[in-house]
């Protein structure tokens, strides 16, 4: 830099060396700098100076985490964390809320009501992109040990038109006649108890639903999900659960988790209980094509239902089964499934006949000690796995000598086997093959 002539302007120029650029930043890039920091980090910058104490104060980010206190009793924890909301409600003054984040972890009490209550008042009069709401306590975590939860205001879900992400957790859904999420995208739900038709409502109401979240979720025997947007459908621990109806045109992932414990094995170290699938149902022979993952894990399905299912995943590439209970039934393998995944499934008889499904043209089949590969009566072909890139096979397995037949997978790349203990024989006769023990 040059210097003018004259003691003044030589200092002139030496003080804009020092001049704080920061500060003349629009307010929207200042606020997207304050989004990547921690929220006590954003409240000593407000102290900078007189322009980003506005800035913190007009921030549109509402970031409550009752956890940041743990390290206190559960008195004073609650104490700072309500004082906390109380000293940012004068920043709800401010027109514009983009994102609100409220998550709690002791019980309810009248004065935390109050302050969520406003905060929401005020998120469903701005322009409000993100919702996490997460009013629980440890007792919510137990299988419906709670029943003391947040109520969620009567206009809630037809008062949000610009949300694009929303994330429930051990609310009340009340009573709600208008479900409108014209830009929702991601929808999650945990430990709540919600009406089958309400939850119906909630899907089929969000035009650009893409992810779809239920984790212990209670009250609806029957999930139905009609949305021509959605993209990945994730089910965990919703045990009430007894028929999937689907049509999902777009829908590219299934995972489905219905392990589940209660109150009296909770805490026991015993291991989780099944869901069982009675009725797998689509509306067209489109409604669930292009779904191309799968994941079943702790499913009991009776042998039509997971039948059905798989003849209506065309397009399905990569497939896992863990944990498992099927009957006297063939998994039937698309020509474009590339990896197959199997983990502790128990299959309780081998499929001796295989005219009695004429559609079913590759087959697996398996008993109780893991998996077992096998060809006896099945057409006198064995297995068929034409287009097979990866297997996994994993658990406590039984081969009769010369069973397994590997070259019956002619396009398989990678064979990982874990914990296969019992194998006498194997026959590889692959050149360009990975193989892995352990």
């Amino acid at each position: 830099m040059e210097y003018a002539e004259g003691q003044g302007s030589r200092r002139r120029i030496k003080t804009d060396q020092y001049y704080d650029r920061l500060s003349d930043l629009p307010d929207h890039l200042a606020h997207h700098i304050l989004s990547f920091l921690h929220p006590d980090d954003a409240a000593r910058a407000s102290t900078l100076s007189k322009r980003w104490d506005s800035i913190c104060w007009s921030f549109p980010i509402f970031s409550f985490d009752e956890t940041r206190f743990f390290n206190h009793s559960m008195l004073v924890r609650r104490r700072h964390f309500l004082d906390s909301m109380h000293m940012n409600l004068r920043r709800c003054g401010y027109p514009l809320m983009q994102k609100l984040r409220i998550t709690t972890v002791d019980p309810q009490d009248d004065e935390l009501e109050y302050l969520v209550g406003r905060y929401l008042s005020v998120a469903l009069k701005s322009k409000l992109e993100e919702l996490e709401l997460s009013v629980y306590c440890e007792a919510c975590l137990h299988q419906e040990g709670c029943g003391i939860h947040f109520q969620l205001p009567d206009d809630f879900f037809n008062s949000l038109s610009y949300l694009t992400s929303m994330v429930l957790e051990a609310c009340e859904y009340g009573n709600h006649d208008v479900i409108n999420l014209p830009s929702l995208k991601h929808l999650t739900i945990r430990f709540m108890y919600i009406s089958q038709d309400v939850l119906r409502r909630m899907i089929s109401s969000s035009p650009v639903l893409e992810t779809c979240d239920l984790d212990t979720c209670f009250g609806f025997r029957v999930l139905t999900v009609y949305n021509p947007s959605l993209k990945r459908l994730i089910v965990a621990s919703s045990r009430d659960i007894r028929e999937l109806d689907m049509d999902a045109p777009n829908l590219s992932s299934i995972h489905f988790d219905g392990a589940y414990s209660d109150l009296l094995t909770d805490g026991l170290n015993m291991p989780p209980k099944s869901t069982e699938i009675s009725v797998f149902k689509v509306a067209n022979v489109d409604s669930v094509n292009s779904v191309k993952d799968l994941t079943l894990s702790h499913v009991r399905m009776k042998d039509l239902s997971l039948h059905f299912m798989l003849s209506r995943l065309q397009n399905l590439e990569r497939m896992k089964i863990a944990d498992c209970l099927f009957w006297n039934l063939p998994l039937i393998l698309n020509e474009k499934l590339e990896s197959l995944e199997m983990e502790n499934c128990h299959f309780d008889s081998l499929i001796a006949n295989r005219q009695s499904f004429q559609n079913s043209s590759p087959l697996v089949v398996g008993e109780f000690s893991g998996m077992l590969f096998c060809r006896n009566n099945i057409g006198g072909n064995g297995m068929e796995f034409s287009c097979i890139k990866s297997l996994t096979i994993v658990g406590h397995i039984e081969f009769p000598d010369l069973c397994l037949r590997i070259h019956s997978c002619p396009l398989l790349e990678t064979l990982i086997m874990r914990n296969c203990d019992n194998i006498t024989y194997l026959r590889l006769s692959l050149v360009e093959f990975k193989l892995g023990f352990s």
